[in-house]
């Protein structure tokens, strides 16, 4: 090394890391196991050994829905933080899941995170908690993206699964030594989404994206599956973890799934269609470079309308707030529908529940309505939604865990527009 602190600094502090690596136990035994307040099933402490071990601390876990992403995310932390391999610890999530991941990771690992809402405080506290949206507004982002993370967990991952979006380039920003990604649906539509979100986690391992394409995937078929795909598997051990529901010894009580058909009322069905007509009319009179606009305006409008006439009926309110023309007249039928099929069927469901229920709604106008039709048929329940404060979101959770019978709540993960779901 060169004389003079400024050249010495970075050495130095490379070989203290290297130091306290090596005398770190190793990973075949867990030091975290007995602190822990959980029961983990072999397939997660597995999980957690792999990415720790092979994969050194930069995985997808992968796993399907139930089988414990967050356990297994959290096995790594504790085993990271006790052999102080990591200090500033920064979990995103939907804001939805923060009050959740806070719980979970102080009942279960006994670690205390600062779920951080403010523009400030994300660089002076070690462990932090927060949500994806607010994260990467640009007066929270410049802050975070100042701090080197020595752990970022990023759960519902699939939110980055494009690289066109302010999301995707500002975790892949984010100074960070390990990083663990938990989705159970890495691929949706194309194997470029696996790239991108492999491209964060470890740059080069799948090569460049035209390359990838050539070796992997198919240009006139299933663009979801790959050719080569035992050459995509071996390159995919190195960062991703998939545990299935049938290889696995977790034993789940029965699942008894059934889809139940909704008939629209009349109103309803005549809203829809003035909707669709209205929108077809302005792409058809559109520029072309307006069209691709004008049809997602409309897929948006059908979602809400899908969800119930009470939600698109806000959106047609607020189109019309500038008095256009014929955004005033739909915002008047829809305001006019005063029943919902759905809404209706989802009462219906729930009267017959012997047990607890949950509904998953996508949007809030959607939320209330259920809440006011579930009060007027006597049936206690609460709500769960981003408005609310932590302090009222654990109020909600505990209320519906020891009083009430019902939960309404927001959709979890990524946002499809549909409706109400009954769980």
């Amino acid at each position: 090394m060169k004389e003079g602190r400024q050249e010495r600094e970075p050495w130095f502090r490379l070989r203290t890391e290297a130091e306290e690596i090596g005398l770190s136990p190793g990973f075949d035994e867990f030091l975290g196991l007995d602190l822990n307040l959980i029961d983990e099933y072999p397939h997660q402490i597995e999980a957690a050994r792999t990415v720790l071990r092979r994969m050194r601390g930069r995985a997808l876990l992968a796993d399907e829905v139930g089988l414990g992403k967050t356990i297994e995310a959290g096995l790594v932390m504790k085993e990271l933080l006790l052999r102080g391999l990591a200090r500033n610890v920064l979990i995103l999530v939907p804001a939805s899941l923060t009050v959740q991941w806070q719980e979970e990771m102080e009942s279960k690992f006994g670690e205390s995170f600062v779920v951080n809402r403010e523009e400030t405080g994300w660089g002076l506290q070690g462990r932090i908690i927060g949500s994806l949206d607010t994260a990467k507004r640009p007066n929270h982002s410049t802050q975070i993206e100042a701090v080197e993370w020595d752990l970022l967990i990023v759960d519902e991952a699939h939110k980055l699964r494009n690289h066109r979006t302010q999301l995707w380039r500002f975790v892949n920003r984010l100074k960070k030594r390990y990083v663990l990604f938990l989705t159970a649906t890495p691929v949706h539509n194309d194997l470029r989404e696996l790239y991108n979100l492999i491209t964060v986690l470890k740059p080069g391992l799948l090569g460049t994206y035209p390359k990838f394409r050539e070796q992997f995937i198919q240009s006139g078929g299933d663009r979801r599956k790959a050719k080569n795909r035992t050459r995509l598997k071996t390159l995919l051990r190195d960062v991703m973890i998939r545990n299935r529901r049938g290889h696995v010894s977790v034993k789940f009580p029965p699942r008894h799934a059934f889809t139940v058909s909704v008939k629209l009322t009349r109103e309803e069905r005549d809203l829809y269609g003035s909707v669709s007509e209205v929108l077809r009319e302005k792409a058809r009179e559109g520029k072309p470079a307006e069209r691709g606009t004008t049809a997602l305006r409309l897929v948006g409008l059908q979602e809400q309308l899908c969800s119930s006439p009470f939600a698109v009926s806000r959106a047609l309110t607020k189109m019309a707030e500038n008095g256009e023309e014929p955004w005033g007249r739909l915002a008047r039928e829809a305001a006019a529908v005063t029943t919902s099929g759905k809404i209706e069927s989802t009462i219906k469901i729930i009267s017959e529940a012997q047990d607890k229920v949950v509904v998953f709604t996508d949007y809030l106008a959607t939320q209330k309505q259920v809440l006011g039709r579930l009060a007027r048929e006597g049936i206690p329940a609460t709500a769960f939604h981003g408005g609310l404060s932590a302090r009222e979101k654990e109020a909600a959770v505990k209320t519906f865990r020891d009083d009430k019978s019902v939960l309404v709540r927001p959709s979890p993960g990524q946002r499809v527009g549909t409706s109400s779901s009954v769980t």
